[in-house]
């Protein structure tokens, strides 16, 4: 070890730990879990995001696992289980929610240099509105098919 080597350790910071955001190191923060599903005919993927998240950053990874799911949900079998994602997303947010305004922590080195601000929900990105109202539509119209199908006399 050499001075310089040291001198170069310490420029350079130290990974966010417990209780420190894993994306932007700041403080507090809380343990979170985020899922999202995306659906085609009978298969289906879930995704999860788990770790360290400031109030700020875990409202981005919120609504980014919301669109996902608002946008991927429908095609498949999946599309009657999009709206339990987003009701589970939505009660595991309540504590990062109540979390304090989020501070950089000094020393700490992390993949963004400060929170995410100005993150919007799913329903104001076009995307996931637009597959939402499709696939919606889509299941409902199945849905009436079938009943008229089995209510039609022979």
């Amino acid at each position: 070890m050499t001075v310089e080597n040291d001198v170069q350790d310490a420029e350079a910071g130290r990974e966010p730990g417990e209780g420190e955001c894993g994306l932007c190191g700041s403080a507090p923060a809380t343990l979170l879990t985020q899922q999202g599903l995306a659906s085609l005919l009978i298969f289906f993927r879930l995704s999860t995001w788990k770790g360290w998240a400031c109030r700020d950053c875990a409202e981005a990874v919120h609504a980014d696992a919301d669109a996902r799911t608002m946008t991927w949900a429908w095609w498949g079998v999946g599309g009657f289980m999009a709206w339990a994602f987003l009701l589970g997303n939505r009660a595991r947010m309540r504590k990062a929610r109540a979390l304090d305004v989020p501070r950089s922590t000094p020393g700490v080195t992390a993949a963004m240099a400060a929170p995410v601000v100005d993150v919007q929900p799913w329903y104001r990105r076009r995307a996931p509105l637009v597959a939402a109202c499709v696939g919606v539509t889509v299941w409902v119209l199945l849905a009436a098919f079938f009943v008229l199908a089995l209510t039609l006399p022979e």
